[in-house]
This record gives structure tokens, sequence and C-alpha cells, in this order.
């Protein structure tokens, strides 16, 4: 085939050829692994979500009883908006899904805690009663 080609011809495909076939040789393996990567991209992200979850739960344990727990009930909030907006394939729902119901968990186990502090601290119907009780 090259022997029917002018000179110039020739050569620019004999160049063409000497950098496609190495370059098709990296590009070939490099697509097949793309979407390898791009599933563990985004396993990574929804992972990392968990680990900031973990570490609210791990602050949880430290908390002393009557302790305020809004900073707390914050971070869960913000956690819980970033995970519901979080731009993530469809396919990814039913971990996202899971993920709030984990988030969901803890908040319970938060507002559980809170409930046996609150019922122990007097509120304001109590100071009234109090001072109705001195006078």
């Amino acid at each position: 085939m090259l022997q029917h080609l002018p000179f110039w011809l020739a050569a620019l495909v004999q160049r063409l050829v000497l950098i496609l076939v190495p370059l098709v040789g990296v590009l070939y393996p490099l697509l097949r692994l793309a979407p390898s990567v791009q599933l563990w991209l985004n396993r990574r992200r929804i992972f990392a979500f968990y680990d900031e979850l973990r570490a609210v739960e791990l602050e949880t344990v430290s908390l002393l009883p009557g302790a305020d727990l809004r900073p707390i009930l914050a971070r869960l909030a913000a956690l819980d908006e970033r995970v519901r907006t979080a731009d993530l394939p469809a396919s990814y729902s039913p971990m996202l899904f899971t993920l709030r119901d984990h988030i969901a968990a803890v908040h319970t186990r938060l507002m559980a805690m809170a409930a046996p502090a609150a019922a122990n601290t007097p509120g304001p119907a109590a100071a009234v009663v109090a001072s109705r009780q001195t006078a």
C-alpha cells in the first residue's frame, strides 16, 4: 500500500502509525479501567460521609450527662443535608438512603440521651412553683 502513495503521504502514514499504536496500547487499558475508578471514587465519597458519622458517634460517647447536644445535632443536620444533596448517580440511591437511616438512628439516640437530662433539669414551670412555695 505504501508503494503506491506519494512519498510525503507515506511518511505521514508511517509517523501516524508510530504514534497511534503505542497510544492505543496505553489508552485501551486506561479506558477499560475508567468504570472501576469511577465506582471506587463514588463509593469513597459515601464512605467519607460514614467516617464523619462515626466521628460524631464517638464524640457522643465522651459526652457527660446533661451536656449541650446542640452542636452535635447541628453537625448531624449538616451531614444529612450534604448527603441529601450529594451529586451521585441514581444507582447509589440505596446506599444514600441507608446512610440517611443511620444518621436518623444516631439522631434518635442523641434525642434519647437528651430526654432524661431534660426530665431531671427543672424548667421554667418548676421555678414558678418553687417561688410560690417560698412566698
